[in-house]
């Protein structure tokens, strides 16, 4: 771990002891045979950084994929974004990441589903969800803000993530069901009716239809 640490530190031009919450994640029959998690700090704020590796290096020609600034990192998920639908409870994350979807030997687009988590000047902790792509492209395919709670007590939460069968292309289409949470003496006391986003891969990337 400590060698995949110093690569990895090593490409985003840091210094192995500024590196926080790494984690690699093995990823079977992607271009890459693993994806590496990590913070750094950057002009005195936290930047959070994906990278596809090879080997135990950085895959030639990759870039490191920029996400949102993070105190904690998670891989909730391996995907293949065109392989079988399924569905994951946000409330409960699989405890296998690899095992959330059936996958087939070889993935035809393999990604991963990776929480970043924060807790902002204001008080508020937030989780963004991020669908990142084990190849070198350097590109996020997907990100949403699952859950916003507030000091108050107030906010929204996911409840699920579901990935299904498009109506027509290759590609599973994404949804994101939450509702709101009442802040503490609002009424009413129970959650607001669920909502559902829905997204659909336009033009290199999941874009949101509804």
């Amino acid at each position: 771990m400590s060698d995949a640490k110093s690569a990895f530190a090593q490409a985003l031009g840091a210094s192995f002891q500024s590196i926080s919450e790494f984690v690699a994640v093995p990823i079977a029959a992607a271009p890459a045979d693993a994806l590496w998690l990590g913070s750094s700090m950057v002009g005195g704020e936290p930047q959070s950084w994906a990278l596809a590796a090879c080997k135990g290096r950085p895959c030639p020609g990759a870039k490191p994929v920029s996400l949102p600034t993070a105190s904690s990192l998670a891989v909730l998920a391996l995907l293949d974004l065109q392989g079988a639908p399924f569905k994951i409870d946000l409330r409960q994350p699989p405890a296998n990441p690899a095992r959330a979807q059936p996958m087939p030997q070889k993935a035809k687009k393999p990604a991963a589903l990776v929480r970043a988590r924060h807790k902002l000047d204001s008080g508020e902790e937030r989780d963004t969800l991020v669908i990142v792509p084990a190849d070198k492209s350097g590109e996020i395919l997907w990100q949403q803000t699952a859950s916003s709670s507030l000091p108050n007590g107030g906010g929204f939460q996911s409840l699920e993530l579901s990935f299904a069968k498009p109506a027509k292309g290759p590609w599973l289409d994404v949804g994101l069901l939450q509702h709101t949470v009442p802040a503490k003496g609002e009424q009413p006391f129970a959650p607001g009716p669920p909502l559902k986003l829905e997204f659909a891969y336009r033009q290199g990337a999941y874009q949101r239809v509804k």
